[in-house]
C-alpha cells in the first residue's frame, strides 16, 4: 500500500472519529488535534464544520481551531472571514495556534482585538 492511500485512511478516519457522536469527548478530541498534521481543503472544510457545531464540547471546538490555526500557519494563508465566523471558543484556539506559530499575523489582522465571544 502506497503512502498516499495510507495517509488518506488516516485522515478519513479521524474524520469519521471527528464526526462520531458515540466517541468520547477524548477521542474527538484526539481526532481534532491529529488533522492538524494535514492540510486539505477536505481537513479544513471538516474542522470549519465540527467547529461551527454548538453541540460540540468546548474542548472539541477549541481544538478543532487550534488546528485550523495551525493549518493556516503552515499554509501561510490566513482565511480571516472563515476565522471569524468561527465562534468564539475555535477562534481562541486558532488564536493560540496562530500566536505560536505566526506571531505577525496577530498585528497584520488584529487578532488581539478579538474579544472570543460567540
Amino acid at each position: 500500500m502506497s503512502i498516499g492511500v495510507e495517509m488518506k485512511d488516516r485522515v478519513d478516519a479521524l474524520i469519521e472519529l471527528l464526526f462520531d457522536n458515540t466517541a468520547s469527548i477524548t477521542e474527538r478530541d484526539e481526532a481534532a488535534t491529529g488533522l492538524s498534521e494535514f492540510s486539505d481543503n477536505r481537513v479544513i472544510t471538516s474542522l470549519i464544520l465540527k467547529a461551527k457545531d454548538f453541540s460540540e464540547n468546548d474542548l472539541v471546538l477549541n481544538s478543532c481551531g487550534e488546528s485550523l490555526g495551525a493549518i493556516w500557519a503552515n499554509r501561510d494563508v490566513f482565511d480571516e472571514n472563515e476565522y471569524y465566523s468561527l465562534p468564539g471558543v475555535a477562534r481562541y484556539g486558532a488564536y493560540v495556534a496562530i500566536k505560536i506559530k505566526k506571531p505577525d499575523w496577530i498585528e497584520k489582522y488584529q487578532l488581539d482585538q478579538d474579544k472570543f465571544q460567540i
